[in-house]
């Protein structure tokens, strides 16, 4: 039996619609996996949802961040327990933001295959995340769970937080007593407009 030309076209598109559909389940498994202890919450609402997490997140309302970590973009945060933070004066909202910005970052980190990584942080501080053993740390501080997977990032949860450190130009700016060393650097600071 020979085949007409006007059935072959016919014949090929049966073959890929089969081809299409049989490999499907598979196809998405294996692109579209999901983490099987993966949290139907946003990272802010999971933080908030955890009892031994409630004064961070609070700190992530003050500074705002509430709303960031709430939205589609994909963050990690190493979230400090209350016990650490009881002497934080929650008033005091430098000191509140410059530690919640020492334990966010952009897009995912997990412990996954790590040794040890400067993570550039919300605040552009390099802290280290690093695994040593089964001992993980991020800033030197215990992480005590970790890779807790959320729709739109990933929680580690930690011991103690990692203190904010000062470079020289925020101790310069920041400390008493070091008025005439910031005039002075000051005063060689020109803005210069360049034509070319």
């Amino acid at each position: 039996m020979k085949l007409k030309y006007n059935q072959v076209p016919v014949l090929i598109a049966l073959l890929f619609s089969v081809l299409f559909i049989s490999c499907k389940d598979e196809w998405d498994s294996h692109y579209y996996a999901t983490a099987a202890n993966k949290s139907d919450s946003t990272l802010f609402n999971y933080i908030q949802s955890r009892n031994e997490l409630t004064t961070f997140a609070q700190m992530l309302e003050i500074t705002g961040y509430d709303t960031l970590l709430n939205k589609s973009q994909t963050f990690t945060v190493w979230a400090p327990k209350n016990s650490s933070l009881v002497d934080v004066d929650l008033t005091d909202t430098l000191a509140v933001r410059k530690i919640v910005e020492n334990h966010i970052t952009r897009f995912l980190q997990t412990t996954s295959g790590l040794k040890d990584k400067t993570i550039l942080t919300m605040n552009s501080k390099l802290l280290s995340f690093a695994k040593q053993g089964g001992v993980k740390t991020f800033g030197g501080k215990l992480i005590e769970e970790s890779d807790i997977a959320t729709l739109n990032g990933i929680v580690h949860i930690m011991a103690d937080y990692a203190p904010y450190k000062k470079n020289l130009w925020e101790f310069i700016n920041e400390t008493e007593g070091l008025d005439s060393l910031r005039t002075y650097l000051l005063s060689l600071d020109s803005l210069v407009f360049d034509e070319k």
